[in-house]
């Protein structure tokens, strides 16, 4: 994905939704912008394989969200779904928002969905 992309791109009825495939070693951006929050409320990533097939027991996903400088890092094993709801929400303020796949990881890639509202940083 190149660049960070505008998150007002993914905003629907309200809420912001960003869905992705990554591979391992694969960042993707968003920006944030100036005057406005980013609400993090549910994440949910599961490991696939080509053609959307299960992967081995033994495979993982290790992924890092990153906003501003501070890296959270979340792992996913097997074919198990990592799913999470905040209940007040993550604050990501104004500036670049990443989703990180590290390089470690030996899913051959992650699918991940990431919900949340944008709102005004006032």
């Amino acid at each position: 994905m190149p660049g960070p992309v505008n998150i007002t791109a993914v905003v629907r009825c309200g809420s912001v939704y960003l869905n992705y495939r990554a591979e391992p070693d694969t960042p993707v951006f968003w920006a944030v912008p100036p005057g406005r929050v980013f609400i993090l409320t549910d994440l949910v990533v599961q490991n696939r394989g080509p053609g959307d097939v299960l992967v081995n027991p033994g495979q993982f996903t290790r992924f890092a969200i990153t906003a501003g400088a501070s890296d959270v890092f979340f792992h996913v094993v097997g074919n198990d779904t990592l799913n999470l709801h905040f209940r007040t929400g993550i604050p990501v303020t104004a500036g670049s928002f990443r989703f990180l796949n590290v390089i470690n990881s030996t899913a051959p890639f992650v699918e991940f969905h990431i919900t949340g509202r944008l709102e005004s940083s006032d």
